[in-house]
């Protein structure tokens, strides 16, 4: 579902363009039979801004937008209200949710980061370094916004990569997500640096996970300082 949307809004963003070029071209009387090129030329958002394409930013839909999922989620809080009014209601159960989430209460070993380092510091640093490691991800928001401003698909990839792999208890579902949509942005990770480093370094650790699993989990003698002999 999430691959399907992100199609179509490539295609869309993608249309417009060509609308807009086509626009353009036919107003000025230059050659337009081939508007893809000068869509995805070496500095394809900057050319088109820099000739003076008309941007219109729309708040109809945006307002729209925000009316409705404001009235779903009235909803859909209104009925968990009444689901869970005996065990607590919506208290609890953000508690249970997003709380155990944030909170990092279970440090049982897992994909993640968070449960070794939170089992090596004192309880006294425990709160500062729970802002630091969440805040780490809200600080990338706004550069990589800045950045990659004029992609925004190939963004909200990054971001699904970041979250991914930075959240507090992550699961393979949630590297799955992401590496399932790289596919769609051959063209941005092909001048990647250390592309051939980091995917040896996947590779690894796709073929180590098993291993760790079974030492940390089924027999208990895992040793992060020296997980790679373990298995020995």
């Amino acid at each position: 579902m999430v691959l399907i949307l992100l199609q179509e809004s490539c295609l869309e963003i993608q249309n417009n363009l060509v609308t807009l070029v086509r626009t353009k071209s036919s107003d000025s009387g230059q050659d337009n039979t081939d508007p893809a090129k000068q869509i995805h030329g070496k500095d394809g958002a900057k050319d088109i801004q820099a000739e003076g394409y008309p941007f219109h930013f729309l708040w109809r839909p945006v307002t729209s937008f925000m009316v409705w999922s404001t009235i779903w989620w009235i909803y859909i809080l209104g009925l968990c209200s009444i689901s869970l009014k005996h065990y607590g209601g919506l208290k609890e159960m953000f508690k249970e949710t997003y709380g155990f989430i944030l909170s990092v209460e279970d440090l049982s070993p897992n994909l993640g980061v968070f449960w070794y380092f939170f089992t090596e510091i004192f309880d006294f640093f425990r709160v500062f370094f729970l802002l630091v490691f969440h805040a780490n991800i809200l600080f990338m928001i706004l550069p990589l916004t800045i950045r990659l401003s004029h992609r925004p698909c190939f963004l909200a990839f990054i971001f699904v990569a970041i979250t991914a792999m930075l959240k507090s208890y992550p699961s393979v579902g949630d590297s799955a997500l992401y590496l399932g949509l790289i596919a769609l942005f051959i063209n941005e990770l092909a001048g990647m640096r250390f592309s051939f480093f980091l995917l040896n370094g996947f590779t690894g650790i796709a073929l180590l996970s098993p291993v760790m699993y079974n030492l940390w989990i089924w027999r208990g003698t895992g040793n992060a300082i020296r997980c790679p002999f373990d298995f020995f």
